[in-house]
């Protein structure tokens, strides 16, 4: 749920800002001053205070800790083949189809709100129906992810695009339960709080780096962002391959 939560404001944050960049490209910014106003309200007024439920002291983890690191860094290049998209997606777009500024707002708020959607009903079927472990919805996931690319690439379509861009939604959103539950069966229970910590960090170390590094690519060649966020993937999805074979993630007598 908490993946769940994550993805719907990574993946329509952007969509709303380019519905109301329709309406004038300061208005998603408008938005994003009442926001915290709003998450401030709730916090202060709503939320019930919590008390930690154990006190005992349990071991640090580090992002390197053995079980756990092989599903932070899956969850780094997820994270980050988002925000990549989020950054670079509409200056493609405009460059691809030649178009304007108002007119790239409009149809990136469309594709990100058919990859939100994508995204979420794939998460909501993986908990309610699936139920698959970890590496199966990784490894089914990471190949729906790079094919998503490849069509962005080769396409000049706006259809195909949209497409690409629902793909892409269906790709992560196995991918991030996956990552996220996998972490999580690594470490024992009184661990969960900890690993919940370091798969946060993750994310917004993804969120600091990857829209440097993915605007440097992009001045190189527009189409650079996209074939770096591949040949992650693939070496990922190499490495993994034999890993699921070897190792189990899942620590039942822990977890129960």
């Amino acid at each position: 749920m908490i993946g769940a939560a994550n993805g719907l404001g990574l993946v329509f944050g952007p969509a709303i800002g380019g519905a109301l960049a329709v309406l004038g490209l300061l208005f998603p910014l408008y938005l994003s001053i009442l926001l915290p106003f709003i998450a401030f309200f709730i916090i202060a007024f709503i939320v019930p205070p919590q008390k930690s439920v154990s006190r005992e002291t349990v071991p640090r983890l580090h992002l390197w800790h053995k079980r756990a690191r092989p599903y932070l860094l899956i969850g780094f290049i997820t994270v980050s083949s988002i925000i990549t998209l989020q950054v670079n997606a509409g200056f493609y777009l405009q460059d691809t189809l030649k178009l304007t500024v108002e007119g790239t707002a409009r149809i990136l708020s469309v594709a990100l709100t058919l990859s939100g959607l994508a995204l979420v009903g794939t998460q909501v079927l993986q908990m309610k129906v699936l139920n698959w472990q970890p590496n199966k919805l990784i490894l089914l996931g990471i190949p729906i992810s790079i094919l998503s690319l490849l069509l962005l690439l080769v396409t000049s379509s706006l259809s195909i695009y949209y497409v690409a861009f629902f793909i892409f939604g269906i790709g992560v959103g196995l991918i991030m339960p996956g990552f996220m539950s996998g972490a999580s069966l690594a470490v024992s229970a009184e661990q969960q709080g900890a690993v919940a910590g370091l798969i946060a960090a993750v994310q917004g170390i993804a969120a600091i780096i990857s829209p440097i590094v993915s605007t440097m690519l992009y001045e190189v060649n527009h189409s650079s962002p996209f074939w770096f966020l591949m040949s992650l993937f693939l070496f990922i999805f190499i490495l993994w391959v034999p890993l699921t074979r070897t190792k189990k993630p899942v620590l039942q007598k822990e977890i129960s």
